[in-house]
């Protein structure tokens, strides 16, 4: 933590988004508040990855500071987050310019995707946050295969990521489950889908879409998943097969 003066302060947001690393981060949170700190800046260099959890943690910050009516900004924000935030339109609320960084940015990948690639991909992969981390590599290098836009291979990579992770906290027992995962593209589109044998979860009929003015008085602290996979996907569609499989299916661009 670096505090210039009374009136302005920095933290340093940690790169964990749970745990001890959280809670003394909000406790440093709290402390300059209680010194008066009006003007707060939150240093997010650290966040190499960005999910959903990470919001979460942004959106604490965000809550204490307005009930006070403390300023709160963002300092070197990664690209990931920037587009996080621009899709859950909490951009204009943490001070970044409402400008997409990875429009014109693309992967260094061969002029033409491999046969195989357009053909399609699959994989299936432990629930354990390691197996989850590897198998999101290896979508990526799928997504480099189809010469994919950055944009898109970060708003797919974080659609995997968001529903693997639902899969793990909502509908798995144990790290020994597994999620069975394909895609197959068509022309400018993409299908991916997810199955497991956890209990049953829809996230169609998961409430109602992430509203920041709502929240804000409600204190909201969790949601920011569902309605972040919502707002990246173009259709979704959910079914339980045989009354023991989970099937989700998300339809998004690819923007090739």
């Amino acid at each position: 933590m670096l505090v210039d003066n009374k009136q302005h302060t920095v933290l340093h947001v940690p790169a964990d988004h749970e745990g001890q690393a959280v809670e003394t981060f909000i406790r440093d949170v709290e402390a300059a508040i209680a010194r008066g700190a009006m003007d707060i800046a939150l240093d997010c260099s650290s966040l190499a990855l960005v999910a959903s959890a990470n919001v979460n943690v942004l959106w604490q910050v965000y809550v204490r500071c307005s009930a006070v009516g403390a300023k709160v900004s963002l300092r070197k924000p990664p690209r990931g987050l920037v587009r996080v935030l621009q899709v859950l339109d909490l951009a204009d609320l943490f001070g970044c310019e409402a400008v997409d960084m990875l429009h014109t940015a693309k992967i260094r990948v061969a002029a033409s995707a491999t046969t195989s690639a357009r053909e399609g991909y699959s994989d299936e992969f432990l629930t354990d946050v390691d197996s989850v981390n590897e198998a999101i590599e290896r979508f990526l290098a799928y997504l480099r295969d189809l010469a994919v836009p950055e944009k898109t291979s970060f708003e797919l990579r974080t659609i995997f990521y968001e529903v693997a992770t639902n899969i793990r906290v909502h509908g798995i027992a144990g790290d020994k489950d597994v999620i069975v995962f394909c895609a197959r593209p068509q022309d400018s589109r993409i299908t991916m889908t997810f199955a497991d044998s956890g209990v049953p979860f829809d996230i169609t009929r998961q409430g109602t879409d992430f509203d920041p003015q709502k929240a804000a008085k409600s204190h909201q602290k969790r949601g920011f998943g569902i309605t972040l996979t919502k707002r990246l996907a173009d259709n979704i569609s959910y079914s339980r097969k045989n009354g023991a499989i989970n099937v989700l299916t998300i339809e998004a661009g690819t923007g090739i």
